[in-house]
């Protein structure tokens, strides 16, 4: 019978994205881009399609919506992952985590940033907080969370250079 690994244990080897291997790696099963060598995530393939599989079509025009409104930002990536939709410039600054009729949007900025529209705020570390917002219709995809998207992208791409450096 065949060990069942726990998800801590199952690490990958991974490669340099092209000739540059201050670039990112990417998983040898999965495809993900990753920021360093033999860092662990989520292993799997997953599509859209089957993230939204339970949601309205509104929730997906939502998504769509904001998904154009990240990528206004500048280069990302974005990873369909088991249970949210992932945008990352090499690391993770935005989350979506879609629902019957709703969608949650989770936002990573540099400080705690208090706002009526958060519900939730979670502090990982002095510069990596978590702010999280519930999206009802299209028009709460508004300039205010255009703000907190640039201020995301905009702190991803310092911790990147900041990645980069103290691995050169």
């Amino acid at each position: 019978m065949k060990e069942k690994l726990a998800p801590a244990e199952r690490e990958v080897i991974l490669r340099p994205v092209g000739n540059n291997p201050k670039r990112l790696y990417r998983c040898p099963k999965c495809g993900a881009g990753l920021l360093a060598r033999n860092m662990r995530h989520s292993c799997g393939r997953y599509s859209l399609a089957a993230l939204f599989a339970r949601s309205t079509p509104s929730v997906r025009q939502m998504f769509s919506k904001f998904a154009r409104m990240v990528r206004a930002c500048g280069r990302v990536e974005l990873i369909p992952q088991k249970t949210r939709a992932v945008f990352l410039r090499h690391v993770r600054f935005v989350a979506v985590y879609p629902r019957k009729g709703w969608m949650e949007i989770g936002v990573e900025l540099p400080e705690r940033c208090p706002h009526a529209r958060f519900h939730k705020i979670e502090s990982y570390t002095k510069r990596m907080h978590g702010h999280y917002l519930r999206i009802d219709q299209l028009g709460q995809l508004d300039r205010q969370v255009q703000r907190w998207l640039r201020d995301a992208y905009r702190a991803a791409l310092r911790n990147d250079s900041t990645a980069l450096r103290r691995r050169s």
